[in-house]
């Protein structure tokens, strides 16, 4: 069952660095069970975006729209922490077994004992890597890697999930298992964004295209 419809609106967003502006976007619209498509090449801005969007990275200038609510930067951070994942193309993981992992967010939320365990297991049947749950983190493929911080991800239920080129340098076999992980999950009500270097890319995948050229958005 998809979640009930909810929508983020970003409004003027603007980063500059050394004078030179990196992000300068009037409107972008969120909407749960969306898929957004961002290409660009390297040093465009996707990242930056994402990292706002995140509420990881302070705007010049710029609010959100959320539940009706315009806020400003100071007011929406906290919010966006709890609503938003951002996922790096190369995904960190901490220095332990894919399980510890996965209960990372579950315990940040305050989810213990048997409620725990049962979460974690089904998080992990739910990606097809309880075979995994054992593995070191260090163990594990770039693929591998990247399916166990979407899974990690998804235990804690964002609204939102930001997806920074998350296929990059797979091969075919762990391309294919990641997106339908991400398929599923869209499937599921949550919204997306996703970036890449080429057009072509997760062209199937993606509701609307944006190209980010000298910071702002072109749709495609």
């Amino acid at each position: 069952m998809k979640k009930s419809t909810k929508t983020m609106i970003w409004r003027t967003v603007k980063v500059s660095v050394g004078g030179r502006p990196v992000v300068d976007v009037d409107t972008m619209t969120i909407a749960s069970g969306q898929c957004i498509r961002l290409a660009g090449s390297n040093g465009s801005g996707k990242t930056t975006l994402l990292k706002v969007i995140a509420g990881l990275l302070k705007p010049d200038n710029g609010s959100v729209e959320m539940e009706g609510q315009l806020l400003e930067w100071v007011e929406a951070k906290k919010i966006l922490h709890n609503k938003v994942v951002y996922l790096h193309q190369q995904p960190y993981l901490f220095d332990t077994t894919v399980t510890k992992n996965i209960e990372y967010g579950l315990r940040q939320q305050g989810v213990k004992g048997e409620a725990l365990r049962s979460q974690v297991a089904e998080a992990l049947e739910w990606a097809q890597l309880t075979h995994l749950a054992d593995r070191h983190a260090r163990q594990l493929s770039g693929g591998e890697s990247q399916r166990v911080a979407l899974t990690r991800g998804r235990v804690v239920h964002p609204e939102v999930l930001l997806l920074d080129e998350p296929t990059s340098g797979m091969d075919a076999e762990s391309r294919n298992k990641t997106f339908e992980l991400v398929h599923r999950l869209r499937e599921q009500g949550m919204a997306m964004i996703l970036t890449s270097h080429e057009l072509t890319e997760e062209a199937g995948l993606s509701d609307m295209t944006y190209e980010i050229v000298g910071g702002k958005l072109r749709s495609i």
